[in-house]
């Protein structure tokens, strides 16, 4: 789907940098996707490392909170300090500093005081630090390949509830720039 998308949208005239932007954007996309066909379906935390390492941090977040969302106790609050530093980096590509340094040590304190649920980070202690130092360089994350955070049917299910808002999330993209084109407000 999104290969057909960014098709329909550089088929247009679009100015240099969305024109860039979307080509950069397609490259990062098809290197997780083709990282996604390899994964086993039971570790889902992969597939946010891969999202995450190759710096689609929107993307990460909206994967992240769909685990989030299935999740209690220590884990639902890692997780969500987890998201928050997703949230630093979006802010952090889109100039917004100032967001990100109010956001940075909210994620730290979370990511720091419920460590022990994110074990599947091998390099936890890296992503701590550039949270403190609201870091604009994120840290490549390393996958834990000995953790098992979740029993292997829950993790089955994360991943279908993940692949379903996925998908829906990309139908609502396909909606909008159908409707962007309708109405003759597409980016000229």
């Amino acid at each position: 789907i999104y290969r057909r998308l960014a098709r329909r949208w550089l088929s247009t005239d679009l100015p240099p940098a969305f024109e860039t932007y979307v080509r950069d954007r397609l490259k990062r996309y098809d290197r997780v996707t083709a990282g996604a066909e390899s994964r086993d379906a039971s570790r889902p935390f992969a597939g946010f490392i891969d999202i995450w390492n190759q710096e689609l941090f929107f993307e990460a977040h909206e994967y992240l909170e769909t685990i989030w969302q299935h999740t209690g106790g220590d884990r639902h609050l890692a997780l969500k300090g987890l998201i928050k530093a997703a949230g630093v980096y979006v802010h952090l590509e889109n100039n917004r500093r100032a967001a990100a340094r109010r956001l940075a040590p909210r994620a730290y304190r979370q990511m720091k005081d419920h460590a022990e649920s994110l074990g599947f980070i091998a390099n936890l202690d890296r992503l701590l630090d550039c949270m403190q130092r609201v870091a604009p360089a994120p840290p490549r994350l390393k996958l834990n390949k000995a953790f098992d955070c979740f029993r292997k049917a829950e993790n089955i299910f994360i991943s279908v509830q993940s692949d379903a808002k996925v998908a829906k999330m990309y139908g609502e993209i396909e909606k909008l720039s159908d409707k962007l084109q309708r109405h003759g407000d597409f980016i000229n």
